[in-house]
């Protein structure tokens, strides 16, 4: 029985198990669910992928809260410390757990300096989700052949989610040997809606906070702060364009203290309050 499948009956309570559909095969775990099921803090063996659907209760890594926004992946690599403190109705969900062999395996064919260190969260497409369901329907129906058709679609899964993650990139994953200011952005664009400040980054980097700001800024042009601010900004944009959310809920998705600190600072940098910014055409 894989490490995974049996982490996943160690850490769920015996009457969640009860709700959730659940389907391995010795690379891959897929479970479906219609809710978020409350599990305790554990550190996974192996990769786990988050198919979020819409309202996601916060997910607890490393003992820190972070709100992911709906209809995107998160990604929890390996070793990270695992939590959900609540348990809320949800529409159809998937939680995907991956053995970190297969997934180095694919990820280095593809690229030999790919690989995702920490924990990542972007929107997914339609044709990644239909592979989702694709994974689960082999699984769940057991066609003829099966077995190599799940490989298949597997690593046709783990390509797309690749090329969607955009690890060569954005810095949100970085190689074998990160620098200082790929490990800088690749937290911060995993953890800007999280409450993190520069003493949390110079602690990941092992850096004293003059030099961290010094070799950031002279890299990118930003001090680190700024840095977060736009990045929190970009995202709150995206947001607002899809009009999915209230100010508030962007605001609080984001990073943000409250709405109107994440109202003056969006009318800063694009000339127009979030308000209008949602109303217009």
């Amino acid at each position: 029985m894989p490490k995974f499948y049996q982490t996943i009956h160690r850490t769920l309570p015996e009457q969640a198990l009860k709700k959730v559909n659940m389907q391995k095969t010795k690379d891959l775990l897929l479970v479906k669910t219609n809710e978020f099921i409350e599990f305790p803090e554990h550190m996974n063996e192996d990769f786990q992928i988050n198919v979020v659907p819409p309202s996601p209760p916060p997910l607890t890594l490393n003992r820190k809260d972070y709100c992911y926004t709906k209809k995107s992946i998160a990604i929890t690599p390996p070793g990270v410390l695992v939590a959900c403190k609540y348990r809320l109705p949800s529409e159809e969900y998937y939680l995907i757990t991956v053995s970190k062999d297969r997934f180095k395996e694919v990820f280095s064919d593809i690229s030999p300096s790919a690989y995702i260190q920490k924990p990542l969260n972007f929107p997914y497409s339609r044709q990644l989700f239909r592979l989702v369901q694709g994974l689960y329907e082999e699984l769940d129906k057991k066609y003829a052949g099966y077995e190599l058709m799940i490989q298949s679609k597997l690593t046709e899964f783990l390509i797309q989610l690749f090329r969607e993650s955009r690890v060569n990139e954005s810095g949100a994953s970085v190689g074998r040997n990160p620098s200082y200011i790929d490990r800088a952005l690749e937290y911060i664009h995993a953890y800007y809606n999280a409450d993190i400040c520069l003493d949390d980054i110079c602690r990941e980097l092992e850096l004293s906070r003059y030099h961290f700001i010094r070799i950031f800024k002279a890299h990118t042009g930003k001090t680190p702060h700024a840095y977060l601010l736009d990045v929190r900004l970009d995202n709150a944009l995206q947001l607002l364009k899809k009009g999915d959310h209230s100010l508030e809920e962007v605001a609080y998705l984001c990073g943000f203290v409250n709405q109107i600190h994440f109202s003056q600072c969006f009318k800063k940098k694009y000339g127009i309050t979030p308000t209008r910014f949602k109303s217009m055409p």
